[in-house]
């Protein structure tokens, strides 16, 4: 299996208008050169040990200028490109997220192969803009595949294996496949919980809900609404 530190180069991701570019670079230094606490440093935690610094950072337009001399087979540059998908699909620039996650599952299948983890992640993120979209079959089938992928990379009850199946689950819910989309949704909570990315785990949190609602199960939607 694959160590989760090998899927990602970098430990935050900094986004942010132009107008805000001298706060973005005065926050890329400060958490770059950021000195973890020496009682911290080297203990273990589901992402590996707590490393000395919180580096590299990335900042999008810096990075994504530097990408650009890789070559546009390079890896990296599919994984900038997903990452931007991402972030652009919660901002609701789902045309943008479109191109670039087409750009990154291309380059990362040319250059590390269907079955390698980071295509599976690139797919997942394809499978939620599908699902962004409305188009619920075509999002249950590629969160499938990649839940698949990562399934065989990854320990179990990591975040991302959790990430493709609440994906999956959901589109399934919008399919009206309650009895499918029940163990997928309440399955993929407890991954969820470790997930680095903003709102990933609130988000999660309210499928379930959203599919008891859908359901008619009056009763469940209390308990999870009371905390239960």
């Amino acid at each position: 299996m694959m160590d989760q530190q090998q899927l990602y180069k970098y430990r935050a991701f900094i986004s942010y208008s132009h107008a805000d570019e001298e706060w973005a670079k005065w926050l890329h230094k400060s958490l770059e050169t950021y000195r973890m606490p020496k009682r911290l440093v080297g203990r273990e935690t589901e992402f590996g040990p707590v490393p000395d610094r919180i580096a590299p950072v990335f900042r999008d337009r810096d990075e994504l200028a530097t990408a650009t001399n890789l070559g546009p087979d390079d890896p990296e540059v599919g994984g900038l490109a997903g990452s931007l998908a991402d972030w652009l699909i919660e901002s609701g620039d789902s045309d943008e997220a479109e191109e670039l996650i087409d750009e990154a599952l291309a380059v990362r299948r040319k250059a590390l192969g269907a079955d390698h983890p980071q295509v599976a992640s690139a797919v997942m993120i394809k499978a939620y803009l599908l699902l962004s979209h409305g188009q619920y079959a075509q999002a249950q089938q590629l969160a499938a595949t990649a839940k698949a992928s990562l399934i065989k990379a990854l320990p179990e009850g990591s975040w991302q294996i959790a990430a493709a199946m609440n994906i999956e689950g959901a589109a399934m819910m919008r399919l009206n496949r309650f009895t499918d989309a029940e163990p997928l949704l309440v399955g993929s909570q407890e991954g969820l919980k470790s997930a680095p990315i903003p709102n990933l785990a609130d988000r999660g949190r309210l499928r379930p809900i959203e599919l008891y609602q859908r359901w008619g199960k009056t009763t469940e939607v209390k308990k999870l609404r009371a905390g239960v």
